[in-house]
């Protein structure tokens, strides 16, 4: 990883989706893309809605998992 560009190590890429522990459409999609993108050099953080309970961090293969919790705002009525 010695040879990645600079554009590539100043960028940090949240996704924000399922866990890619999850067995679905949406989890494969999470899992194969945030995947992809930490082996091209890229630091990725996956923002989970759904799949992993609040107040843990999973490493899934180098990209951090961090759940965020529902929205119980009026915006979230």
């Amino acid at each position: 990883m010695n040879n990645i560009p600079e554009s590539k190590k100043k960028l940090r890429i949240q996704w924000h989706s399922v866990s890619p522990t999850i067995r679905s459409g949406y989890g494969n999609v999470t899992r194969a893309v945030t995947s992809r993108m930490h082996q091209e050099g890229y630091r990725v953080v996956v923002s989970a809605y759904y799949g992993i309970e609040p107040g843990g961090v999973v490493d899934y293969n180098g990209v951090l998992v961090h759940p965020c919790e529902r929205h119980t705002g009026q915006w979230g009525r």
